[in-house]
């Protein structure tokens, strides 16, 4: 957010240099003000419960079964049809 009020205050067109650096000194890295962002972001994060995760792994287990299953009978059924198209050349 800082960046975007400095930018806005910065001068017109007719000083480029000035620009550059005031723009360089706002993107400028620090590294412990990094870090004290991160673990304040990393607070609002809201974990899934135990029971959450679980529910979630079976739900994705069981549709990764059903599209397996699918892709295995739409598979098939191509293959038979083809098989069967195929028949009538030889």
């Amino acid at each position: 957010m800082r960046f975007q009020t400095v930018a806005a205050g910065l001068s017109g067109p007719g000083d480029s240099h000035d620009d550059a650096k005031e723009l360089h000194q706002v993107m400028a890295f620090n590294p412990f003000e990094f870090a004290q962002e991160t673990r304040t972001e990393v607070t609002k994060i809201t974990w899934p419960s135990r029971n959450e995760t679980i529910l979630t792994t079976v739900f994705v287990i069981i549709m990764v079964l059903l599209a397996g299953l699918f892709l295995f009978l739409v598979d098939q059924a191509l293959s038979r049809t083809i098989q069967w198209i195929l028949s009538f050349s030889a």
